[in-house]
C-alpha cells in the first residue's frame, strides 16, 4: 500500500501491484506469450547467469544480464541468424508467489513491447 501526498495535505490511498523480482530470478517456469492472437508456451530453466528455453521440442541457451532486480537481458550464446543476434530487454511487471507478469522487446527497439506471464514449475 503507497500513501500519497496530494496537494495541500490531501491524502489518498492507492493500491500498488506487487514486485517481488528478486524470487523469480532463478527457477523453472512455463512462459505463456500470446502473438497474432494464439497463445504460445515454453518452458525455461534460469540460473544466475544463463537461462535454457525447450520450444517444441527444442532447446536453445542464452546469457542473463541483470540490469536492477526486476529488469534483465538475454543475449542467445549460439545464435543461428542475424535476428538470433538481437538479445532481448525483459521487465517483470507483477509478481504472486509463483508468477510474474512482463514485457519484453529487442534491445534499443522502438516498437511496442510484448507481454506474457510466467508460471513457477513446481
Amino acid at each position: 500500500m503507497l500513501l500519497v501526498v496530494l496537494g495541500w495535505g490531501m491524502l489518498s490511498c492507492v493500491d500498488q501491484p506487487q514486485r517481488n523480482c528478486m524470487q523469480h530470478q532463478t527457477g523453472e517456469y512455463w512462459v505463456i506469450i500470446e502473438q497474432n492472437g494464439e497463445a504460445d508456451s515454453s518452458l525455461i530453466l534460469r540460473s544466475e547467469e544463463t537461462q535454457i528455453e525447450i520450444y517444441q521440442q527444442k532447446r536453445d541457451t542464452s546469457y542473463v544480464r541483470w540490469l536492477n532486480d526486476c529488469e534483465f537481458v538475454l543475449q542467445m550464446a549460439n545464435p543461428r541468424n542475424r535476428q538470433e543476434e538481437k538479445a532481448l530487454r525483459f521487465k517483470i511487471l507483477t509478481t504472486t508467489d509463483s508468477t510474474y507478469a512482463f514485457e519484453y522487446s529487442y534491445v534499443n527497439s522502438k516498437n511496442r513491447a510484448l507481454q506474457g506471464m510466467a508460471i513457477k514449475k513446481r
